[in-house]
């Protein structure tokens, strides 16, 4: 995943977990917080979750193995 704004210097690549499913682009990405499955990686925002977005999808994350895109 890459996290971009205004500047070319403000584009960040990290880890992505979709928990198995894929994720569109521009999805509004979080921080994980489960402890021992995704703390250290992003992963979508939910509209019941209440922490912040950290960044946007800038290119499909296709679950592997699932032939979906």
């Amino acid at each position: 995943m890459q996290v971009v704004q205004d500047l070319p210097s403000r584009i960040m690549t990290f880890p992505v977990s979709g928990a198995g499913t894929n994720v569109p682009i521009g999805t509004l990405m979080m921080a994980g917080v489960t402890g021992d499955t995704n703390i250290g990686v992003l992963i979508p925002a939910t509209a019941t979750s209440n922490a912040q977005a950290v960044g946007i999808m800038v290119e499909k994350h296709i679950a592997a193995g699932s032939g979906v895109t």
